[in-house]
């Protein structure tokens, strides 16, 4: 089990405009790391999470987060120390949601509800440092350093009986980087 903490970026296109995202998370994962005696590593993971963030430092929105990597590497150091580096991707679903609260006069006051529910597809790297404190249990921590390839999803507004939906893309943007740290076990 590892619990670790996303930081991410990303830059939404939602019809011709572009949007800045940011966001922090708190997420629990299963991760499965496997270590050859060749030396060559491999890890598989799950994910789910709360994140928070805003868009255009002006909407603050938060939700869930759903992830699941692979990845392939080596292990150059792997006793009771063990030292791993792999070329991971995966993807990531996320649904989040905020509103905002716009005074036009004294006496209307409107509530906007935005929110987002899309897909990504990321690629990078991790750094894996762990230690055997039993026979069959240790510590493990680390960081992942990915970019987002390709999202797709929609993007929706909702102003109280008007509602609007878009479609929303983005194509190689933002720099996720993610520490972690946990319990391994031995089986």
């Amino acid at each position: 089990m590892n619990f670790s903490l996303p930081i991410e970026s990303e830059r939404w296109k939602i019809k011709p405009q572009r949007f800045d995202w940011k966001s922090i998370g708190y997420q629990f994962s299963w991760t499965r790391y496997g270590t050859e005696e060749n030396g060559y590593s491999s890890v598989f993971g799950l994910g789910i999470g709360f994140l928070t963030g805003n868009l255009e430092d002006n909407i603050d929105m938060k939700g869930l987060d759903f992830n699941i990597k692979v990845g392939l590497g080596m292990a150059p150091i792997s006793n009771n120390l063990i030292i791993a580096f792999h070329f991971i991707c995966g993807l990531d679903l996320k649904v989040v949601e905020g509103d905002i609260s716009v005074q036009t006069d004294a006496r209307h006051t409107y509530k906007f509800t935005h929110g987002s529910a899309y897909i990504d597809a990321f690629f990078g790297g991790d750094l894996i440092i762990g230690y055997h404190i039993f026979e069959s249990l240790g510590i493990i921590s680390g960081v992942d350093i990915t970019t987002n390839a390709y999202g797709i999803g929609a993007y929706y507004t909702d102003l109280e009986q008007k509602s609007k939906v878009y479609k929303m893309s983005y194509l190689f943007t933002g720099v996720n980087i993610t520490p972690h740290i946990g319990l391994f076990f031995l089986f």
